[in-house]
């Protein structure tokens, strides 16, 4: 036990009657800067606000001009090899065997020959005018792929007489077309459709 002298005492007293030293509390000023917000710091740097734009109102939108929309490039172009053969209409060649008679007076025989008048010349210029064959491909038949199951001589005629090639059927009505434009004593019965291979001469 402590000796309870009077000094003792008087120490043990001072000791009790002192204040107790506590850790001083911190100020708001003492707190580390890191806590403050940003944006009370004098000395940061102030961000540039994006400028706002006022949303136009509807008289506005409707006094602004109508913008135009460019077409698509190749949008109303035709496709490659859909062509038609006059030029004017869409259509694609097919190979048909056709059935016919002509009067032969007056002609030079059936087959095409340089510098006369001729039967195939009468049949290939109805074809063309009703768009059944370009007039790029008129005047070579290698083009269309024409052949004839048969030749008749000067002022012959024929009735039955066929003839294959590679022409074009559409829009309907070619037949109709292409008899109108023929010469009287002409006359397409009809045409069937056939395959590429065939020949008139030999099928």
């Amino acid at each position: 036990a402590a000796p309870q002298t009077e000094d003792g005492v008087r120490a043990h007293v001072r000791r009790r009657d002192e204040p107790s030293q506590s850790r001083p509390s911190m100020s708001t000023e003492d707190e580390p800067s890191a806590k403050k917000p940003r944006g009370d710091d004098p000395t940061a740097p102030v961000e540039a606000a994006a400028p706002q734009t006022e949303a136009p109102t509807a008289a506005a939108a409707a006094d602004a001009p109508a913008q135009s929309i460019a077409p698509t490039e190749g949008a109303d172009a035709k496709p490659a090899g859909d062509e038609a053969e006059d030029g004017t209409a869409r259509g694609k060649k097919r190979k048909i065997a056709a059935f016919l008679a002509y009067v032969g007076k007056g002609y030079q025989g059936f087959q095409r020959n340089p510098g006369a008048r001729t039967v195939e010349d009468e049949l290939e210029r109805a074809i063309v005018a009703a768009g059944g064959i370009s007039r790029d491909n008129a005047g070579d038949f290698t083009k269309v792929q024409w052949t004839r199951a048969a030749r008749t001589d000067k002022g012959v005629s024929a009735v039955g007489q066929c003839i294959a090639l590679r022409m074009v059927l559409d829009p309907p009505g070619v037949l109709e077309r292409i008899n109108a434009a023929l010469p009287a004593g002409f006359k397409i019965f009809g045409y069937k459709r056939v395959t590429g291979g065939v020949n008139a001469k030999t099928m």
